[in-house]
């Protein structure tokens, strides 16, 4: 499972990259498809260290998360930021800087919600910030995969 989680990713890196270029030519027709994408390239990628190097399980997530929620529970975490947190904790015990890049994921997932969630206009430049924002984070999660 963990290959077609790498490959997910690859696809996801592709599409972001060619729909950036169609949407400056489309005036903005695929903006919040971009950084869905851009996110989800990096998702993937995330989830592949969480449980092929980190050697952890889905099940350990959902503990993770539960554990989350009692000791902050006037906090609003999913599955998704509690991920972001592992694998960057896991980073941040090999290398600061590598953290440092990687934690322009959180700016990068506020650009994928805005996208697919709320109701406003969401810009060529919106996508072109999740573009750079992927440009940063990716890396890292490929070198660390």
């Amino acid at each position: 499972m963990c290959n077609n989680l790498k490959d997910k990713s690859a696809k996801y890196e592709v599409t972001a990259a060619f729909l950036q270029n169609k949407s400056n030519a489309l005036k903005n027709d695929y903006c919040p498809v971009i950084a869905h994408s851009a996110y989800y390239s990096c998702y993937q990628l995330m989830f592949f260290i969480f449980k092929k190097k980190m050697k952890k399980t889905d099940t350990d997530l959902e503990i993770e998360l539960q554990n989350f929620k009692k000791t902050y529970p006037h906090q609003k975490a999913g599955r998704h930021i509690i991920l972001a947190n592992l694998v960057g904790d896991y980073i941040n015990k090999i290398d600061t800087n590598d953290y440092n890049d990687f934690s322009k994921i959180t700016l990068l997932r506020k650009l994928r919600v805005k996208a697919d969630y709320f109701d406003e206009p969401f810009t060529y430049q919106d996508s072109s910030n999740a573009i750079m924002y992927e440009s940063l984070v990716l890396p890292i999660l490929k070198k660390y995969s």
